[in-house]
């Protein structure tokens, strides 16, 4: 199992919103991210599991937790993501759950550490140690929106030993990183025979 985090600063904590103008209320990136996360062609990844902390308005922080092996299916579109981020939301306000999402008042502090304690985390960086050579089977992958990580978060994720992880020299978008890390993943899951064991 791959676990991807995503901290989304402005990301809005109020299920009431338009789906089809993710971007008014921050949750653009984070709908690309999960379609990155979990999409390929023909089916849902059943071997990742996706995190993302909204500090937007009205309540934050709110995390809500994707489990791919729980999903019953998942549209691939923006507008089907952003319906089913605005339905984990009002389950936080007594609407039905929905299956392989949960949704919890929690900050990324607490996440961290209540639940990667003794875990091998990465920070993804520019500067960070080179993909290709790092250790990556069964670690957390932490990244900002297109706003990046708060100075804050950067710190208490270092104390907490997080180590920076390097995709190149180039700055690509959050939902790109995850393709790409999925593609590695999956390929250094192949080489070593733990290929939807991780």
């Amino acid at each position: 199992m791959r676990e991807f985090v995503l901290l989304s600063r402005q990301g809005t904590t109020n299920p009431r919103f338009d789906a089809s103008d993710l971007g008014r209320v921050g949750l653009d990136t984070v709908a690309r991210c999960v379609s990155a996360a979990f999409c390929v062609s023909g089916h849902v990844r059943d071997d990742v599991v996706f995190h993302v902390f909204l500090g937007g308005p009205p309540s934050p922080p709110v995390h809500l937790r994707i489990d791919g092996s729980k999903l019953r299916s998942l549209d691939p579109s923006e507008r089907g993501i952003g319906l089913l981020l605005s339905k984990a939301l009002g389950s936080l306000r007594g609407g039905p759950q929905v299956q392989g999402v949960s949704a919890t008042r929690e900050g990324l502090e607490r996440f961290v550490r209540g639940s990667c304690k003794g875990r091998r985390m990465y920070v993804l960086e520019e500067d960070g140690e080179d993909v290709d050579e790092a250790d990556l089977l069964g670690a957390v992958f932490v990244l900002g929106d297109k706003v990046g990580l708060p100075r804050k978060e950067e710190l208490f994720l270092e104390r907490f030993g997080a180590s920076k992880l390097s995709l190149g020299p180039n700055r690509y978008f959050s939902s790109h990183c995850l393709v790409i890390l999925n593609y590695v993943l999956d390929r250094k899951a192949r080489a070593t025979g733990a290929f939807g064991n991780e």
